[in-house]
């Protein structure tokens, strides 16, 4: 089986962000960790695949009254 890699600009495509949020998110832990080719970090593109499964989603619209403008 062949194992695709990203690079952090793939990664950033992806993901639609900048290659620098990349770069933070991996500083804080927030992405998977990439694996080192040569000097090189590479991310496996199955490991950012099932991270992007395993957050959990921000939907506006799952509460019942999402739709509901609220007055203060």
């Amino acid at each position: 089986m062949e194992s695709v890699v990203l690079t952090d600009g793939e990664v950033a495509a992806v993901l639609k962000v900048s290659r620098a949020t990349i770069r933070r998110m991996w500083w804080r832990k927030q992405l998977p960790a990439p694996i080192q080719i040569g000097v090189c970090n590479r991310w496996r593109k199955s490991d950012i695949d099932q991270w992007l499964a395993d957050q959990p989603t921000n939907n506006l619209y799952d509460t019942p009254d999402a739709c509901e403008r609220k007055l203060v």
